[in-house]
């Protein structure tokens, strides 16, 4: 954005007659009678209240020797001066109102703070949200985001939501993809994203790599207090599809579930339908449902898991059989774990430094 250009009022006819009295030793009373005016007039013509004509502009040219065109230059292009002023107040008021609209549907200083727009004026930070960040009206905005569970629990705040969505969709706003997207390659794509969830090393780069390569943006963008989100899939306005998660936990196996349940909006859901911002531990709704299922069997193939061994439900048993089931299998012990907390919530593994997302 550009920095805003400040309007500096030209200088006064009035503060020119003032100078030129002082410098000449002339009162005020003495020019209001050569100039055949009251005292008061020319007070108001000093202070700017009484624009100079045609004929005060020849009186003064007779009595100061500067020239009448000079005098009439500098009153119009002190009035003109103060039109734009008046103008830009009526903007300022205007873009002030039009931030409170918004701060109403999403954290506007925030947001500012974040992107380094908060030094620049009001008027410019809603043009840059508008051209930048594709901000509609205050009343459309109420609209525009929500297509995620509303809820009364804590870190459900639809506002905070709005706030992080907006910060999500700039981050990958400009982003190059190596690769075009086609919905019939995401099998071909999960395949090797459950390979890299697997192996769990530079794993958040190479996801990107990958997406990247099947035509997806992909980003981490931190979850703000009071919006505990996982992720987020979208199409950007140039149609090209998104993920954003937030590594809420940084665990690999939160990290696996995140990514692939948004690459099952991309594969089960329409572009209408989009933005999807998945939040755990709501009420979900089918594409949800639709998603976590897509998710799990993506990470663990229903082949494979029909073979899990059956044990008693009992954290120690559970987490030494399927840790020993998990290897044998080639699959990251702590997805394993992390599905059957999911089927089970059963959360009370022992965990270790293998879980840490690499």
């Amino acid at each position: 954005m550009n920095e805003s250009v400040t309007t500096v009022v030209s200088i006064s006819p009035g503060s020119v007659i003032k100078s030129e009295l002082k410098a000449r030793g002339m009162k005020q009373k003495s020019l209001a009678e050569l100039l055949g005016m009251q005292a008061s007039h020319v007070s108001e013509l000093i202070k700017g209240e009484r624009a100079i004509n045609d004929h005060i502009a020849a009186k003064l040219e007779e009595i100061l020797h500067i020239p009448a065109i000079h005098w009439i230059r500098l009153q119009y292009s002190f009035d003109k001066s103060k039109i734009e002023l008046e103008k830009m107040s009526i903007e300022d008021r205007a873009a002030e109102i039009d931030y409170d609209a918004y701060d109403k549907v999403c954290d506007m200083r925030l947001i500012m703070r974040k992107l380094e727009q908060d030094s620049y004026a009001v008027r410019d930070q809603i043009s840059f949200c508008r051209s930048e960040l594709g901000f509609l009206t205050p009343a459309e905005m109420q609209y525009s985001f929500g297509l995620f569970h509303k809820s009364e629990k804590t870190g459900l705040d639809a506002r905070m939501i709005n706030t992080w969505a907006i910060l999500a969709r700039y981050s990958v706003k400009d982003q190059a993809t190596f690769g075009l997207f086609e919905k019939g390659k995401l099998d071909d794509l999960t395949v090797e994203l459950r390979k890299i969830f697997n192996e769990n090393s530079n794993t958040e780069k190479r996801t990107s790599d990958t997406l990247s390569k099947y035509g997806i943006r992909f980003n981490v963008v931190k979850k703000l207090d009071k919006a505990s989100i996982d992720g987020f899939a979208f199409y950007c306005e140039d149609g090209i599809p998104s993920i954003v998660v937030t590594k809420r936990f940084d665990r690999i196996d939160n990290f696996a579930f995140a990514v692939m349940h948004e690459v099952g909006h991309l594969a089960l859901h329409k572009i209408e339908e989009f933005p999807i911002i998945s939040i755990s531990g709501d009420d979900e709704d089918m594409s949800e449902d639709e998603a976590n299922v897509y998710a799990a069997e993506k990470l663990i193939p229903k082949d494979i898991w029909k073979s899990a061994p059956e044990v008693v439900l009992n954290p120690f048993m559970i987490q030494k059989k399927y840790t020993q089931w998990a290897s044998e299998k080639g699959l990251n012990k702590w997805i394993v774990l992390g599905r059957i907390s999911h089927e089970t919530g059963m959360y009370k593994f022992k965990s270790d430094n293998t879980r840490v997302l690499c």
